[in-house]
């Protein structure tokens, strides 16, 4: 990138075992919703621009499915969980073999469409619960809004609350697996600048507490 890092590589280093931490709890959550085992990788984490997260998640002028959400507390802006378009019809299938009833008939599309919205909850609650845990902030979601759209056009009103200088966006990729099927997401976080500086002091306050080595 062009410009200076907000977070050292220590510092992102201590945001990934956290969230490695809240993978685990996410995985168990998922298995008792989707009643199988779900096995899931660490996370992948790293700091980027808008520009450069939608390129990592895909073609920008894509549809996909997305549940958009905004953060609320010490930390402040906006968080999507996306499923990519090749990755979303194998996610609706999981969700509906999930939610077979029976007699085995296919749940409404709504049903599959809310499940999906689900795991999107569920890992963004659980990254930030890590947070809250670990780096000792008050921070939650609002209630999420699932849409269809352009992955431009849906990330569009949180780039604009951004200017250049502090553009940062905390990109955080989940694969995991059911049975012998593999899946893959993404939630972007997209933090005001204000909460930026927030998580970077809270993370050294940290590492200071636990003894993590400083440079």
């Amino acid at each position: 990138m062009d410009r200076a890092d907000p977070l050292s590589e220590e510092d992102l280093d201590y945001l990934v075992e956290l969230f490695n931490i809240g993978a685990g709890n996410a995985a168990t959550a998922l298995n008792q919703l989707l009643t199988c085992q779900v096995d899931m990788r660490l996370p992948g984490v790293s700091v980027t621009t808008a520009s450069l997260a939608t390129d990592a998640v895909g073609d920008s002028g894509a549809p996909v499915t997305c549940l958009r959400m905004k953060m609320v507390g010490d930390l402040t802006g906006y968080m999507f969980f996306v499923v990519a378009d090749d990755q979303n019809v194998k996610m609706a299938e999981l969700a509906e073999r999930s939610m077979l009833g029976p007699q085995g008939r296919s749940p409404e599309p709504e049903r599959v469409s809310g499940i999906l919205a689900e795991i999107g909850n569920i890992l963004a609650g659980v990254y930030l619960t890590a947070i809250h845990d670990f780096c000792k902030l008050q921070v939650s979601h609002s209630v999420p809004v699932l849409a269809v759209d352009m992955l431009q056009a849906l990330l569009d009103e949180a780039i604009a609350a951004q200017t250049e200088a502090t553009q940062t966006v905390l990109l955080v990729t989940n694969e995991f697996a059911v049975d012998r099927e593999h899946f893959r997401t993404y939630l972007l976080i997209f933090p005001t600048g204000d909460s930026i500086n927030a998580l970077v002091n809270s993370i050294k306050q940290a590492r200071e507490l636990y003894g993590f080595k400083q440079d």
